[in-house]
């Protein structure tokens, strides 16, 4: 019995800080949206939301270069080519990934590159946000969420930049989702390497690139191809008809 009365106790201290606490993080929640809803806050406030937007157009553009030059990865995959920096083929990669080694197809998934996209994007995001100034408010990114979906011709990103502004002791989270949706060859391409891949698989190892031929004129497409060492080959697939003209870069190993 001393034992359950001790447990009550601990639940009743428990619930009654618990009301504390939100009571507390209400009331200052309220006090903050009284202080950034004044007239010069608010405009000082409508101008880091048009800086925001604009680094999440930027951030867009230099995501999907960056996922193209990594070959749909934001960090190494097990089998990669690391770049060492002074010999870097596009300032923005540091590696690039094999899509067949050692027999196996190794190219990533739609929803892979969806995935990889977006933690490239919060990263690239984060690092803009960070840069926006005001003589008044501080400003920093606080945990950026985003999800990319790619349809068969376009590319729409979600997100919600979470940025936390502070002034005179007062915080607040601007929390505003925006979506930004582009024309894209992404869904076209992923589709044309994976075809890549899993024909070397089956070929056991023949870059059959005419085989890919009627697809690649279809979709308006280009391949290009490097001899990058006796073992191995990059493949570059482009486009030019968009306004992004993404580009894609990985590396088949060859049967020696």
């Amino acid at each position: 019995m001393k034992k359950e009365g001790q447990t009550t106790i601990f639940i009743i201290l428990a619930i009654i800080i618990l009301v504390l606490v939100f009571g507390y993080t209400t009331l200052q929640k309220s006090k903050a949206e009284r202080y950034f809803s004044t007239p010069e806050n608010q405009e000082e406030i409508n101008q880091i939301k048009s800086k925001i937007f604009s680094c999440i157009e930027i951030s867009s553009t230099n995501s999907l270069s960056k996922i193209g030059a990594q070959g749909g990865f934001h960090s190494p995959p097990k089998e990669h080519y690391k770049i060492e920096e002074e010999k870097f083929l596009l300032s923005i990669q540091s590696f690039i990934p094999y899509y067949y080694h050692n027999q196996k197809a190794l190219h990533p998934s739609k929803s892979v590159v969806e995935s990889e996209f977006s933690r490239i994007f919060n990263e690239q995001l984060s690092e803009c946000i960070g840069l926006i100034e005001s003589d008044t408010i501080d400003i920093s990114s606080h945990n950026p969420q985003t999800t990319l979906e790619i349809s068969e011709d376009k590319l729409t990103i979600i997100t919600n930049p979470n940025t936390a502004i502070m002034s005179n002791g007062n915080s607040l989270t601007l929390s505003n989702s925006q979506i930004i949706t582009r024309n894209s060859a992404l869904n076209d391409i992923i589709t044309l390497y994976s075809e890549m891949s899993n024909t070397k698989v089956e070929t056991q190892g023949f870059n059959c690139i005419s085989c890919m031929e009627e697809f690649v004129i279809k979709k308006n497409l280009y391949i290009d191809s490097y001899n990058f060492d006796e073992q191995s080959t990059i493949f570059r697939i482009y486009e030019n008809y968009t306004l992004d003209k993404q580009s894609w870069v990985f590396i088949n190993q060859e049967i020696l």
